[in-house]
């Protein structure tokens, strides 16, 4: 193990998780992250769900194994009328 500048033991770095920090942030910190996070996106759960959305998960539904295959969507031109 290596040691970090703040004087903390560290794993080597073929130890660390891809891509991030090998250090979890401090709950309190993750809690204040978590708060902001849900202000900041709690109006977008009241927005209604776009048609397009709508009619794609209609699509879904209808083909029973959820692959999509064999369903029938909107051409692209009544696509654009309903946008």
């Amino acid at each position: 193990m290596s040691t970090h500048q703040n004087g903390t033991r560290r794993p080597p770095p073929s130890d660390r998780p891809k891509g991030g920090r090998s250090d979890p942030l401090p709950s309190d910190l993750q809690a204040a992250i978590g708060r902001r996070l849900k202000a900041e996106y709690e109006s977008v759960l009241s927005e209604p769900i776009p048609e397009r959305f709508t009619e794609l998960l209609d699509a879904l539904e209808r083909t029973g194994d959820g692959d999509g295959g064999g369903t029938e969507l909107p051409a692209d031109d009544e696509r654009r009328r309903a946008s």
